[in-house]
């Protein structure tokens, strides 16, 4: 059981106690309301929500209540529509503090904001998914207009469940006689939770827990960075703003890419009449193209400060029109300053221009923009000019005001109220100089503020840092920054600190202690706050410097983003640590107090043999695995014999000790590896043996890669390589470098490459050479039903279950029908059955208001329930051969099915009689009118194959365009993969799937589907069937759109429409099962009803005729509920006159039934 788990059961308990029959907790989330949420907000629930919506779907929560899905769904689409500010109060509230300052807003609302609890008020708690900059993402703070303040309560929602649960066992939460929560001394609950604050320590964020002690060894001179950070360090491909906006690493060709549909808008006819007036671009360049290099750097921010290949990044969208060439330079050293001043509405517009021309401008600023923001680094201030511009678009009077209007009069209207809250805060210095002023002197305060929290006040608190910016620059202090978000004390305080250090100020001094300060920050492990700083300080300056006029180049101090850089650079360079011999030599002199290093075994295998016996009783007891016991086995031999050959002074037998782990998860692959390591301890192969595991995507460059080695000397560096990854100099960087440093220390380091096997040789053959530093592969298959259940038991056992009777055949009966296929989680599979087990437990002992032991222990039958996670198979009862002649109609397609099925059984006669088999695609195209069955035939195809052995599993995954294609650039191929996963060993069903070709848009990632659909088609013929249906003409031109398609759809079977005496016999087969009785003359008013209805391309088939039973149904409800005691046989029969009398093809949402 999970800790979220633990928490949640001592929630549930506690709401039990008085009354458990009153209490109700609402069942998990399910897998349509989790994509109901992606598909509102095109992401998933955050993952600590995620985790207790997986236990219970709402329900009490101390004084509050838990909310469910839809709850979440509609307080957020409310809150995301509503600007959101420090002044958005109303006259019932008094405006809210806040009690961390740079960590979270004093706002009532945000969109980034995920409530998932209310006190029936307004008020609750949230997840934060928009911190500020001292804050962290996915902290839980409290919400609501309601209680003065806002806050941080915990670091995660994991934590806040921890506090909750801690408030229950100290008693400070009880329930009153009246049936009401009480906490402590009638304290709200976020009170009660920032009191925790104070007794147990303040809230961490998630990656600034404390370290956890570690057997001393030598390892890298290196400060341990964020991965954000990484490419900061070396010339690989990146862009890097200073300040709140992260690194970013592009796509292979994104520039390229971007340059080019950047250009194509730019080229539109009527746009390239205005020249340019930038002198680095050559003669004949038009305004369209330069204004691509202002909007793109002004969609950075308005003062910048930026490093990394991209530095240059408006240039290098217009480098085909520069006098001069440029490229992305490889220095990491170069840094770039950019001041763009906001030209409202745009530079584009003329006092001239025509309204016509006004709206091929505003469609120029709208589709630029919407190329830009598909990449993070445009995100906020990129949407927030898009959406500007788009509202212009949409408004009448706003378009219409802008078709005509002067550039002067359209320059006041931006600058007054044109902008939102929202547009404010992204925009600020759209809306003038003292809100941009506003913006950089607050942002500068949460970080400074951060910064003096971990590493003092060297360089000054924040008053002190902005008078010493002011002195500097020959400025008095701004009488408006009385007017910011600073408030009047922040600018009496600036001004007393300027007073103070006026007369005896001296910059060099100053300077020098700021470089030292922000040095300790990034050893301190802020090193992402530090360049948060340098960027928000230069802003800080620049506006300083242009007031009261818009922010202004510094020619002179006050930069320390190079200084920054150059720090980062030093110190998070990996190197290996020079260790003085003298070290050794003292460790091992008599009376000190070092302790020994390893020491090898002796001949008679003492004094480690105990810890290789410990290993080898470990591996003894792993379920299954026999193979890869006897390879352990076999390694444990070598290894004594090793160290005996070591001791009598001769040379080693072999030092290529590296290994291959091929197989699926959750097969061992990481005990194993520990086990390996502990043995080679023992034996003294390797002086410690320790285990470092890490995934092939952290090792973004050489630089990474170098450090997991250091880090993981004298033990295993195991590597779980996953997919293949997009191909950068970079990643090729990093392959290289494992290969030659895996052959640097292959004394002291055993490497394990892991992963499904194709997913390994994908990797090994990444780099020439590679391969043949990895000659052992043990191969990891996956677990079978009986150890799985074996392993079930084991794991329930761990935590303290004892099955009752029934339980592990009930467990049986659900692994016997999970996918056995390419990325099976065989025991993490079992763990996640576990925990949903004891979460179906807990719901059920709940009720109990004191469970005894044995209640707490035991597992039921009733309590096996598999995660909405696993995908299972159909349960194979009957013959689906003979259910697919009972369906109506359908004669040809059942014809092709059989035919099928004997061209899959006569080549396994002849495999078996040692012929050649051709190995044709199973890949099916299904066309037809909705409502023929086409699903239905799906399935019957999916449990037939596996029936015959030719599918793992027979399951089918159902998706639409809209699963497969991802909003940006980099993920519609993940999501194709995704589906891809789900499917495997059974059937993957794409309705509508010419929909992914129907767009000649090169923003369109349907291309990039359909070509992504092909390679894994063909990667997957052997356990993968798909099936693409759709509308007739509509699949055949999209297999005519790709010449790939048509190989690879090699059949085409067709659903007609079915007649008229077929769709009433569907009505009795639908009537019949649904337990209703037809009166002798319904079947001719159905007739009659369905004879009128049109027979266009949109006819619903067997849909309408659910649709029409379902309308008969209602009529009956209306007629039978003004009878008292009215019979069974009177409330299962359907009379004529229940019929509609008037009825077509209702748009209604298909319910799941055999003929739709």
């Amino acid at each position: 059981m999970s800790e979220v788990d633990k928490y949640l059961s001592i929630l549930i308990a506690f709401h039990g106690r008085p009354d458990p029959s009153r209490v109700r907790f609402a069942p998990p989330a399910t897998a349509r309301q989790l994509a109901g949420y992606r598909a509102a907000f095109g992401e998933d629930l955050p993952p600590g929500l995620a985790e207790v919506y997986a236990v219970i779907g709402g329900g009490p929560l101390l004084d509050n209540e838990f909310l469910g899905i839809e709850q979440i769904i509609a307080a957020r689409r409310s809150w995301a529509g509503i600007p959101a500010g420090p002044d958005d109060t109303d006259d019932r509230h008094e405006p809210a503090t806040t009690r961390d300052p740079g960590a979270v807003p004093v706002t009532h609302r945000r969109p980034g904001w995920v409530q998932f609890t209310t006190d029936s008020g307004g008020n609750g708690f949230a997840v934060d998914l928009a911190p500020e900059p001292g804050g962290t993402l996915g902290q839980v703070i409290n919400v609501g207009a309601d209680g003065g303040f806002r806050a941080v309560v915990a670091a995660s929602v994991a934590d806040f469940f921890a506090r909750v649960a801690r408030l229950i066992r100290s008693g400070q939460a009880r329930i009153s006689d009246s049936g009401q929560v009480e906490i402590g001394a009638g304290d709200p609950l976020p009170t009660a939770l920032r009191r925790q604050n104070r007794d147990h320590g303040q809230v961490r964020s998630p990656n600034r827990s404390a370290p956890v002690p570690v057997e001393s060894r030598p390892t890298s001179g290196r400060i341990d960075l964020p991965d954000d950070l990484v490419p900061l360090l070396t010339g690989s491909p990146h862009l890097n703003v200073f300040g709140p906006t992260r690194p970013w690493v592009p796509p292979e060709g994104w520039l390229e890419e971007t340059r080019a549909r950047l250009m194509a808008v730019a080229a539109r006819e009527g746009l390239t009449d205005l020249p340019a007036r930038a002198a680095r671009l050559r003669p004949g360049t038009s305004m369209a193209v330069e204004e691509v290099k202002w909007l793109a750097q002004g969609a950075l921010g308005a003062s910048t400060s930026v490093s990394g290949s991209l530095w240059r990044l408006g240039d290098l969208l217009v480098a085909d029109h520069l006098q001069a060439p440029l490229s992305p330079t490889t220095d990491p050293e170069v840094t770039w300053q950019t001041q763009v001043m906001p030209a409202t509405p745009g530079r584009l517009f003329a006092d001239s221009d025509s309204p016509e021309r006004r709206d091929r401008i505003l469609r120029y600023y709208r589709d630029c923009l919407g190329v830009l923001v598909e990449a993070p680094p445009f995100a906020d201030r990129g949407q927030a000019l898009a959406a500007l511009y788009a509202r212009i678009a949409d408004d009448p009077a706003l378009r219409e005001q802008h078709r005509t209007g002067s550039r002067r009069q359209l320059a006041a209207r931006w600058r007054s109220d044109l902008l939102s809250d929202a547009e404010r805060a992204a925009l600020p210095d759209y809306a003038g100089p003292a809100d941009y002023l506003s913006w950089a002197l607050t942002g500068l305060r949460a970080s400074h503020q951060r910064l003096v929290d971990a590493v003092g006040t060297e360089a000054g608190d924040f008053d002190e840092l902005v008078a010493a910016m002011l002195l500097k620059l020959g400025k008095p202090v701004p009488a408006v920054i009385a007017t910011t978000g600073l408030g009047p004390d922040g600018y009496h305080a600036i001004c007393r600190a300027f007073d103070r250090l006026r007369s005896r100020f001296d910059y060099g001094a100053w300077a020098n202690g700021v470089f030292p300060w922000l040095d300790r920050a990034i050893i301190a492990g802020e090193a992402e706050t530090a360049r948060i700083w340098v960027g928000l300080e230069w802003s800080c300056a620049t506006a300083l410097n242009g007031w009261p006029g818009p922010h202004k180049d510094v020619t002179s101090g006050l930069f320390f983003c190079l200084r920054y850089l150059r720090s980062l650079r030093a110190l998070g360079q990996p190197r290996p640590a020079v260790v003085n011999p003298l070290v050794s030599a003292l460790g091992d002199a008599p009376g000190t107090a070092q302790p020994a290093p390893p020491r090898p075994a002796g001949p008679d295998g003492a004094p480690n043999e105990r810890a290789e016996q410990a290993a080898v009783g470990r591996l003894d007891g792993m379920v299954g695995l026999s193979p890869v016991k006897q390879r352990v086995a076999r390694l444990s031999a070598e290894a004594r014999i090793e160290a005996l050959r070591r001791e009598s002074g001769l040379p080693p037998a072999r030092n290529r000790r590296h290994l291959v782990f091929a197989g699926n998860p959750g097969t061992g692959k990481t005990t194993i590896a520990t086990i390996i390591g502990q043995i080679y301890a023992g034996y003294g192969v390797l002086t410690s043996g320790h285990l470092v595991e890490v995934a092939r995507a952290e090792l973004l460059n050489g630089a990474k890669v170098t450090a997991a080695v250091l880090n993981a000397r004298g033990g295993i560096l195991m590597i779980n390589v996953g997919r293949a990854i997009q191909e950068s100099p970079a990643s090729r960087e990093a392959v290289a470098t494992l290969t030659r440093m895996v052959e640097e220390h292959r004394e002291d380091l055993v490497v394990i490459i892991a992963g499904h096997p194709r997913n390994v040789a994908e990797f090994l053959s990444s780099e020439a050479g590679l391969a043949a530093r990895f000659p052992n592969t043990f191969n990891f298959v996956d677990f079978t039903d009986d150890e799985l259940v074996r392993l079930f038991a084991l794991e329930a056992g761990a935590s303290g279950f004892t099955p009752a009777d029934g339980v592990l055949d009930r467990v049986r009966s659900l692994v016997t029908r999970m996918p056995r296929a390419a990325g099976f989680d065989n025991a993490w599979v079992v763990r996640n059955l576990v925990d949903e087990s004891a979460s179906h437990q807990a719901m059920r002992i709940s009720r109990s208001a004191t469970p005894t032991v044995e209640q707490l222990t035991e597992l039921r039958v009733e309590d096996i329930t598999a995660p909405a996670s696993i995908v299972l198979a159909p349960a194979r009862s009957g013959d689906p051969l003979v259910e697919l002649d009972a369906l109506i109609g359908l004669r040809d397609v059942k014809a092709q099915v059989r035919l099928l099925v004997a061209e899959a059984r006569a080549e396994s006669l002849r495999t078996r009689a040692g012929l050649a088999v051709g190995g044709g695609s199973r890949h099916l195209v299904f066309v037809g009118n909705p409502g023929t069955a086409k699903t239905t035939v799906a399935r019957m195809i999916a449990r037939i194959y596996a029936d015959l052995g030719l599918l793992g599993s027979g399951h089918l995954v159902e998706v639409t365009r809209t699963d497969l294609i991802g909003p940006y650039i980099g993920q519609t191929g993940p999501r194709v993969h995704a589906a891809f996963e789900r499917a495997l060993g059974g059937v993957l069903f794409i309705d509508e799937a010419y929909s992914l070709s129907m767009s000649d848009s090169p923003k369109d990632f349907g291309h990039e589907a359909i070509a992504t659909l092909l390679k894994l088609m063909e990667d997957h013929r052997d356990d993968l069937v798909v099936i693409a249906a759709g509308y007739d003409r509509e699949m055949r031109r999209f297999l005519e759109s790709n010449s790939g398609l048509a190989s690879r759809f090699p059949k085409i079977l067709e659903f007609p429409d079915y007649d008229l005496d077929e769709l009433v016999q569907i009505f009795t087969v639908l009537a019949d099962d649904a337990g209703y009785q037809l009166a002798d003359n319904v079947r001719d008013r159905v007739r009659a009803a369905l004879a009128r209805l049109s027979r266009g391309p949109s006819f619903g088939n067997g849909r309408t005729v659910r649709n029409l039973l379902e309308a008969t149904i209602a009529t009956q409800a209306t007629r039978i509920i003004e009878l008292t005691d009215a019979p069974a046989e009177v409330v299962r029969r359907l009379l004529a006159e229940d019929l509609p009398t008037e009825f077509g093809d209702q748009d209604t949402p298909p319910a799941i039934g055999q003929y739709l």
